[in-house]
C-alpha cells in the first residue's frame, strides 16, 4: 500500500480453512480473516509461489495468474546420496516433519496399526517435534504398538539422511501444504514416498513414479498403500530408482533462474509504468 518501488510477494500456500484443525475455531478464525485481508491489500502485486497448487488457490480468490510465476521449491542435491541404499531388516515405515494436528500424523499411527495385523514385524520411525507428540504417543499405547514405533523427536541433517535411506517408505499425511520438501528428500535418499492428495504435496509426487498418492483422510487406502510397497518388493524398488529421477529434477539453481526473471519482469514493468 505504501511502498512506492518495484514490489514482489512470495507466498507458500493460505491455511483457509485447514487453521481450524490445528488451532481450533475461536484462534483460527483470526487466521482464517486475516489471510482474506490479502485478496484486497495485494490483488494487483506481482507475485512467485511454489506450486501450481497454490496457483490455483489464488485464481479461486480472484487473482490476475497471469502477475504470478511458479518458483519451485528445491533440494541441495550434493548432501543427499541420490541413489537407492541398503534398508532395515524389518519393513518399515518413516514420517519426518512437525507434529503439528493438520499435519494428520495420528492417520498414519492408525493405518500403520492396521499394517502390522498382516506384517507384524512392521517398524514406524516418527522424526520431528510438536505440541502433537503427547497425542500420538497416547493414540500408540492406546493402540498396542507402542514397541514398534520409534519417536526420535529432533533428529540431524546427517540421523535424518541415514533413516530416509534405510526405510522401505516415507508417508506425508498432511492435509495441506503450499508444497512437500520431505517427499522430495524421501525420493532423494532413494525411498518413495506414500502422500494424501493434499494441495501442495500432490505437486511434490510424481504417482506411480517416485510413490503413491492416496485420498486425504481415507485411512483403508493409506494402510494399502504402506502394505503394497512393503509387501511387493519389485515395485518397491520401481519406484525407489524413479524417486532418484523425480528428485533430480529439483534444482535450486533452476529455482533462482526463475525468480531472477520474475524479479526483472517486475523491474521492467514498474519502470515501463512510471515512465508514461
Amino acid at each position: 500500500m505504501y511502498v512506492k518501488k518495484p514490489l514482489l510477494a512470495i507466498s507458500h500456500h493460505f491455511f483457509g480453512e485447514s487453521i481450524f484443525r490445528q488451532a481450533g475455531k475461536i484462534a483460527g478464525n483470526y487466521v482464517f480473516y486475516s489471510e482474506k485481508l490479502i485478496d484486497t491489500i495485494y490483488k494487483n502485486t506481482p507475485f512467485a509461489v511454489v506450486s501450481n497448487s497454490t496457483l490455483n488457490e489464488f485464481q479461486q480468490r480472484g487473482f490476475d495468474i497471469s502477475n504470478f510465476a511458479i518458483v519451485g521449491n528445491a533440494i541441495e542435491q550434493e548432501i543427499f546420496p541420490m541413489k537407492v541404499g541398503e534398508k532395515f531388516n524389518e519393513p518399515s515405515v518413516a514420517y519426518f516433519g512437525r507434529l503439528k494436528k493438520y499435519k494428520s500424523v495420528d492417520h498414519l499411527v492408525r493405518a500403520f496399526a492396521m499394517v502390522k495385523t498382516k506384517i507384524p514385524n512392521a517398524k514406524l520411525h516418527i522424526m520431528g517435534r510438536g505440541d502433537f507428540k503427547d497425542e500420538l504417543i497416547a493414540l500408540c499405547t492406546e493402540l498396542n504398538i507402542t514397541d514398534d514405533v520409534i519417536f526420535y523427536g529432533y533428529v540431524s541433517e546427517s540421523k535424518k539422511i541415514e533413516i530416509l535411506s534405510k526405510v522401505h517408505c516415507v508417508v506425508n499425511t498432511s492435509m495441506k501444504e503450499g508444497w512437500g520438501i520431505t517427499n522430495i528428500e524421501a525420493n532423494a535418499c532413494g525411498t518413495p514416498v506414500i502422500s494424501a492428495d493434499s494441495p501442495g504435496l500432490r505437486d511434490s509426487v510424481s504417482n506411480g513414479v517416485s510413490g503413491l498418492l492416496y485420498k486425504y483422510g481415507d485411512l483403508n487406502a493409506l494402510a494399502d498403500a504402506i502394505y503394497l510397497l512393503l509387501n511387493e518388493k519389485e515395485l518397491n524398488y520401481k519406484l525407489s530408482k524413479g524417486s532418484i529421477e523425480w528428485a533430480s529434477t529439483f534444482s535450486w539453481d533452476n529455482s533462482a533462474e526463475i525468480l531472477i526473471k520474475k524479479c526483472e519482469e517486475v523491474i521492467e514493468n514498474y519502470n515501463s509504468a512510471n515512465a508514461k
